[in-house]
């Protein structure tokens, strides 16, 4: 192979690779992990996840719903519509920037999100984040059960 042919097989490769960095870069998220926020009735309880995902800066907030005293990770408890509310906020560099303000599942469901890009993103670097408030339906008292916000890591944008 020539030296010509050499370099064009390493400059393809470095471009590629380049390529994919940008890819995956261009996908990351920065996630709280589900925390388990309580039980707003006899059968079922809450879960919530906050996160932050490049490159736009989405804010993310998502309940789950489980069966009673099973944690938060298996999807096993399906709510009925409208028992999930989810609520995300938006962080830029530590100042609250927005708020999705709380929607509630329009189907049967065991996990809920609501999500938008709430903080403005100028040129260079600041630290976003997330969070994520929840509320669930009490069967018994007929009124709904807020939960405390988790919070996602920062996201570097």
């Amino acid at each position: 192979m020539s030296v010509l042919a050499r370099r064009v097989v390493t400059i393809s490769a470095v471009v590629a690779l380049v390529m994919a960095t940008v890819v995956v870069s261009a996908l990351a998220t920065a996630t709280s992990g589900r925390s388990y926020r309580g039980s707003p009735g006899n059968n079922y309880n809450l879960c919530a996840e906050a996160e932050i995902v490049t490159p736009n800066m989405d804010n993310n907030a998502w309940t789950i719903s489980q069966d009673y005293n099973t944690g938060c990770w298996n999807d096993n408890y399906s709510a009925p519509s409208g028992w999930l509310g989810a609520y995300a906020m938006g962080y830029r560099d530590g100042a609250y920037c927005g708020t999705t303000g709380f929607y509630y599942n329009s189907v049967s469901t065991y996990r809920f999100g609501v999500g938008s890009v709430l903080c403005s993103n100028p040129s260079g670097t600041q630290a976003f984040k997330t969070g994520a408030d929840s509320k669930g339906w009490n069967p018994s008292t007929l009124s709904y059960v807020n939960y405390t916000a988790v919070q996602s890591p920062n996201q570097n944008g």
